[in-house]
């Protein structure tokens, strides 16, 4: 690094041949490679110092940080094929000595840096082999078939049953120290992979959940990281959202509850029950307007709750909102088919079964729900597997319930308000986006009873 450093400290030669704007860009170029070089990524500097070449072939520092590039990476590449041939040896000695485990990880070591290392991948299975034909010659339920069993386990990545059998086979041998390092090396590694699988994969679905609205799978997932990781701004703060998201549609849902029960109950002529359901929604939500209204109204007929004071049960489909592992699930945030899925902002309307999947799209994107929920439903019945149709078929569904349930609450307020046609309209347009929602069905026949002549 020495010579490329003091041709850098002379300063970049002269640029002849490229004007003022040009020798910036060149200038920031060769600064970035010379970066690159000093933290010892040289191939980032090699295509670096290539990508400066390309704008002045003569440039000296270029060229000479370019060749320091090609001798670091040589050497790099004449160490690591003299450790791989120091390990494969390794393998080779600890296969002769049977210490099956050390050949198993010497081999991993090599495949993780080489996965398509031809060597290591022939050893690897030559592993295998030979201990499939050791476990051959014990007895099945042996210790020593037991404990070749784990081996093969470990050599297969089967971390937890490796652990499994070789506690097992312990109380079953006299020495039990080699055993116990197994077993310790295996838990080490499986608790490195479920580490990563939460912190890393974990980390991507639970920004999808979040970002969708499953927020009770968002929940879990975040809490989950944060048990690992327990100062992870990004977490703290990801799980908090969730969980307040989580906490309003649980309240919202449990206002839906109590709003269908106090209605149902109101048009049944049960003013007593009905008054507690709406009482209890204004012990919830005080400004509520429509509870208000029904209260109102069941008090201007001289009406009392017989236990004013009673706390009514919590719908099945609402939390605690102080348990964040016990949540359960809430209707989704409504998507919009732009936020959902990249959809194409013509579609052509597709009739038959030439493109079920398209012509779902198609229908979402003009709002026609159970047409959309069809087409996806054709799709998958042809194809079980198809993965964009399951998504899509949930994202219209809950979008398709959302809507529904909105129309039902705007039907409820008109009704609260004495405008039986405005409730009517409300609810008839609920029916056409979800023709099997049962409350909007349910109170449209009710008025349209009462308002015959």
């Amino acid at each position: 690094m020495g010579a490329l450093l003091l041709s850098c400290s002379l300063g970049w030669s002269a640029y002849s041949t490229l004007d003022e704007e040009s020798r910036k860009k060149f200038n920031e170029i060769l600064d970035s490679a010379f970066n690159a070089y000093v933290n010892e990524k040289y191939d980032q500097a090699l295509q670096t110092f290539q990508k400066a070449l390309s704008m002045d072939p003569q440039d000296t520092t270029a060229l000479k940080g370019l060749s320091e590039c090609k001798e670091k990476i040589e050497i790099r590449r004449a160490e690591r094929l003299r450790l791989q041939k120091e390990k494969l040896e390794l393998v080779r000695k600890s296969i002769k000595d049977q210490d099956w485990v050390n050949a198993i990880d010497q081999v991993y070591n090599i495949l993780q840096n080489a996965p398509t290392h031809a060597e290591a991948l022939s050893l690897k299975s030559e592993l295998e082999q030979l201990l499939r034909k050791k476990m051959a010659t014990f007895p099945v339920e042996s210790s020593d078939r037991m404990i070749h069993e784990g081996v093969l386990y470990y050599l297969q990545k089967r971390y937890a049953d490796a652990v499994h059998i070789w506690n097992e086979a312990k109380s079953l041998v006299s020495d039990q120290v080699k055993l116990s390092i197994y077993i310790q090396k295996a838990e080490h590694l499986l608790k490195e992979g479920t580490e990563y699988e939460t912190l890393t994969l974990g980390r991507q679905r639970a920004r999808a959940a979040l970002e969708s609205g499953n927020l009770e799978e968002a929940v879990n997932l975040w809490k989950k990281i944060l048990e690992y990781t327990p100062d992870d701004e990004e977490a703290k703060k990801k799980f908090d959202q969730a969980q307040e998201m989580l906490q309003k549609k649980s309240r919202e849902t449990m206002l839906g509850d109590y709003y269908d029960k106090g209605l149902t109950l109101f048009l049944e002529g049960n003013f007593v029950e009905s008054l507690k359901y709406w009482e209890a929604i204004l012990s919830i939500s005080p400004e509520n307007e429509v509870a208000r209204d029904y209260v109102k109204k069941i008090r201007d007929k001289g009406v009392t709750a017989n236990s004013p004071k009673e706390i009514l049960p919590i719908p099945s489909s609402t939390v605690s909102p102080k348990s964040a592992s016990g949540l359960t699930p809430t209707a989704a945030k409504p998507v919009s088919p732009v936020s959902s899925s990249p959809i194409e902002s013509s579609l052509p309307v597709l009739s038959g079964d030439l493109d079920f999947y398209r012509q779902g799209l198609t229908f979402y994107q003009q709002g026609r729900y159970q047409d959309s929920i069809e087409s996806f439903q054709k799709s998958l019945r042809r194809n079980p597997n198809d993965q964009k149709s399951a998504e899509q078929l949930d994202i219209v569904k809950k979008e398709q319930k959302t809507k529904a349930d909105d129309h039902y609450q705007k039907g409820l307020i008109a009704y609260s308000k004495g405008d039986v046609a405005e409730a009517i309209k409300e609810w008839q347009v609920s029916l056409q986006i979800f023709p099997s929602h049962t409350a909007s069905l349910r109170n449209l026949t009710k008025l349209k009873g009462e308002t015959k002549p």
